[in-house]
């Protein structure tokens, strides 16, 4: 008998598995937690673009629907994991929702009092529990990870490992043969009403990267599309980025013209028609003004 939270309404799961390409199984099994998990991040980009073109919209699972599926659009981790989570839990898995400190492109990842501003899945279905997160964007995921300290899990050539710190969990991947952390968590469940203040940090708060740097990810087996915008340069342009594992990464630059080609095109990301992507981060537009 398949078991779902009261505290989340239900998702259009016929248009979600549209959205992401999938036709297989939805049994609730390794296979389809993994399919699903992959499907999801090559199809729903992670993106910065609606906190930084608009104000913050109410944390809401129907507008979320609405832009994460039918509008075609992308998002943050909070939008990315609660969409998956509820419709894991549709399928019949049990999801533990988690929060984390970001510690990726930190020049001091060593513990610090900073807050949890990233989402993340702790399924679990006969004996065993996986770390899932479709809404990290850089260097994150690719597929569910076992939750088991110290073992290594290659994922197309990215390899991933869980590892325990005080209190703690740490995420972490293989840099340049060194083991480099992603982020921390802890198990303790978050309620509605903890994701509520998460969005709200990470849609207002001055130190908020969504407020400040504007990228889109969108991943696939054994490559990770990146397009950011160059906001060093008053030209405009964008840079495009095409990473695999263990190998050269490609970047190049796209001129202002083609933004909204290349990232329906390599994002799977579409703009509203008419809208031109800023020039400048949204906090210095705002002291500006």
């Amino acid at each position: 008998m398949r078991t779902r939270s009261p505290a989340r309404p239900r998702v259009d799961l016929d248009a979600y598995l549209a959205r992401i390409g999938y036709d297989g199984t939805v049994d609730a099994t390794l296979d389809t937690l993994s399919a699903l998990h992959l499907a999801h991040i090559a199809n729903i980009p992670f993106s910065t673009i609606e906190a930084l073109l608009a104000p913050p919209l109410p944390l809401d699972l129907k507008r979320i629907q609405q832009k994460l599926v039918h509008d075609r659009q992308g998002g943050y981790c909070v939008e990315q994991n609660l969409l998956f989570a509820t419709v894991l839990e549709e399928l019949g898995f049990s999801v533990t929702m988690l929060a984390a400190k970001v510690r990726s492109g930190s020049p001091d990842p060593r513990p610090r009092p900073v807050p949890r501003p990233h989402l993340l899945l702790s399924v679990r279905f006969g004996e065993r529990t996986w770390l899932a997160d479709v809404g990290f964007g850089g260097d994150g995921l690719m597929l569910p990870l076992p939750f088991v300290v110290g073992e290594t899990t290659d994922q197309f050539g990215w390899k991933f490992r869980l590892a325990t710190e005080e209190h703690e969990y740490v995420l972490q991947n293989l840099r340049q043969d060194e083991w480099s952390d992603v982020y921390s968590f802890s198990l303790l469940p978050q309620a509605p009403t903890d994701l509520v203040m998460m969005h709200h940090f990470c849609t207002t708060h001055p130190k908020s990267a969504l407020l400040n740097i504007f990228w889109t990810q969108r991943a696939e087996r054994g490559v990770r599309w990146t397009f950011w915008m160059d906001w060093a340069t008053e030209s405009g342009d964008a840079l495009l980025t095409r990473q695999r594992a263990n190998a050269e990464t490609r970047q190049s630059r796209v001129p202002r013209e083609e933004h909204a080609a290349v990232l329906a095109e390599k994002l799977s990301l579409h703009l509203p028609a008419g809208v031109m992507l800023p020039t400048e981060p949204r906090l210095t537009r705002i002291s500006t003004a």
